[in-house]
């Protein structure tokens, strides 16, 4: 058993490493330090498979920290604050205990599975235990240390957290032995059932919250700390070993669990996901209002831009009207509070605009995010014509590249005006009138607005990330797009006096698209390609 356990954690370590030097290798200037680095130095990577258990453990141990964190501790404080008389219990019992019941790890299928098992050919029987062994042990190790944290706040003490945490192992080993039964049975798979999956974890985590903040008198806690619940769950976890140790119908399950079938299905499913929200439907396409329409006159690239859009006109308009409807149904809310409740609101956010102007960095980043667009553009154009050499010439990508890129600028235009439409009616509709405080912040609108149009583009022709396949293969565009919205959500927090450091903000929005368009215009011929 552990010789199968050491030989899991050394694929996956082997995965893992192979996966950082792959992102090391294709990051600029850093990957010139890794040109003779090798996938294949195996010494190192036995190493790394026996240190691997402390990496799984500290691994295991941050994720079920961040899950405690996120199931437990952010419902009790949107929903549960204030309130004392509510039982974080019940969160424990729906989330970490009800949803195991539907979560069978054992006869899933993943990659490393189907290494192990169709590749290596691992015994089954052996494979098994080795598995729910190390997939359990780990889970407990790093619930444990999760519920530890939360002791005071869901918790009451240490030993509350270790015996329900042993609970929730008991009832894992239960789900698994019941699922191996029901496959031996009724060959029936959890995983087949999808969309009744998705529905019963609404419900779980729904009924869950709803209990927690409707129903502060139902305590979860009743059940889980029960007498009755230990002696059943204990029992529960005996039976379940002694079955899972005794099975006889593993070779069967988990060979029919990771056939190529299902492998190849799985990545076909992983490939149309990719794809999905790119894909032209033909509710996005009408021939008959194609036909009604008059011919164009330009020529050359221009026609083709044109006709690209004019094709795929429905999937760029789409976006755009609901975030502008959106905004005006921001403003639209506001005016209703106005009116009904607070008379006084349009002179308190009068005074209060200009000092809250980084506000607008993080949501002129999402109202002008443009990457779906550039992913559309590969997929329906730029993935085919790449192929034939008159399109990869330099004058021919610079050329498409400005014609796309008027296009986003325009487009993204309609909700920036929008929002400046709507923060002068406010001016208009106070008692100050003073419209010229609101320049700078309306320039700074349409600075942003600019910046992030150009940035995506930008990004798609010296990255151009895309392979045919629609994966993101470059680890550069991945790190710089993050870091962006990083910056972008972490602006919230700036403080600095709008008289000081708003014209530096416009001046760094200018500067980095005038960069952006030079770097393009010098780099994408040699950059923008099929990878």
């Amino acid at each position: 058993m552990f010789p199968n356990m050491m030989t899991m954690m050394k694929l996956e370590a082997s995965i893992f490493l192979n996966g950082v030097l792959y992102f090391l290798k294709k990051i600029p200037l850093v990957k010139k330090l890794f040109v003779s680095a090798s996938y294949g130095f195996i010494s190192m990577k036995r190493v790394l498979g026996y240190v691997s258990f402390v990496y799984q453990l500290l691994f295991s141990s941050l994720k079920s920290i961040l899950l405690a964190l996120v199931f437990l501790l952010l419902p009790m404080v949107f929903l549960g604050q204030g309130d004392p008389g509510r039982k974080p219990l019940t969160l424990v019992l729906f989330f970490y205990g009800l949803t195991r019941l539907f979560m069978p790890t054992l006869l899933e299928l993943n990659k490393s599975k189907f290494i192990l098992l169709k590749e290596l050919k691992m015994e089954p029987v052996g494979y098994a235990k080795a598995f729910l062994l190390k997939k359990e042990g780990f889970k407990f190790l790093g619930r444990t240390l999760g519920f530890l944290l939360l002791t005071g706040v869901v918790m009451k003490s240490p030993l509350e957290a270790l015996y329900i945490s042993l609970l929730i192992t008991g009832l894992g080993l239960g789900t698994e032995a019941l699922h191996l039964f029901l496959y031996k049975k009724k060959r029936f798979l959890l995983e087949e059932h999808s969309i009744f999956l998705i529905f019963l974890y609404l419900l779980l985590f729904g009924g869950g919250a709803a209990l927690f903040y409707y129903g502060p008198s139902f305590d979860g806690g009743r059940i889980l700390l029960h007498p009755v619940t230990g002696i059943l769950v204990a029992l529960v976890t005996f039976i379940s070993i002694a079955y899972i140790r005794s099975y006889d119908y593993y070779m069967e399950a988990l060979l029919a669990v990771t056939s190529y079938e299902k492998m190849e299905k799985m990545n076909n499913a992983m490939a149309e996901a990719r794809v999905a929200d790119v894909k032209l439907r033909e509710s996005d396409y009408n021939l008959e209002e194609e036909k009604g329409k008059k011919s164009s006159e330009k020529e050359g690239y221009a026609y083709l831009h044109e006709l690209f859009i004019r094709r795929h006109g429905r999937f760029f308009r789409k976006p755009i009207y609901v975030k502008s409807a959106l905004v005006v149904g921001v403003f639209v809310i506001l005016g209703f509070v106005k009116v009904f409740f607070e008379e006084d609101l349009f002179n308190t956010m009068a005074t209060e605009l200009t000092g809250s102007y980084t506000l607008f960095i993080f949501l002129m980043y999402m109202l002008s995010n443009s990457q779906r667009d550039t992913k559309a553009m590969f997929y329906n154009c730029d993935l085919f014509l790449l192929r034939y050499g008159f399109y990869r010439e330099p004058k021919a990508l610079l050329t498409m590249f400005f014609l796309r890129l008027r296009r986003i600028v325009f487009q993204n235009l309609l909700p920036t005006a929008l929002i400046i439409l709507g923060l002068g009616i406010f001016i208009a509709l106070s008692d100050q009138k003073d419209f010229l405080s609101i320049m700078p912040l309306a320039a700074l609108i349409l600075t942003l607005s600019l910046m992030f149009s150009v940035h995506y583009l930008f990004m798609y022709y010296i990255f151009q990330p895309y392979t045919s396949s629609m994966e993101v293969k470059s680890p550069a565009f991945s790190i710089i797009n993050g870091l962006v919205y990083f910056a972008s959500y972490m602006a919230l927090q700036i403080k600095a006096p709008a008289r000081s450091f708003l014209p530096v903000l416009i001046a760094i929005g200018l500067l980095y698209t005038a960069m952006a368009v030079l770097f393009v215009y010098k780099k994408a011929p040699k950059t923008f390609r099929v990878k």
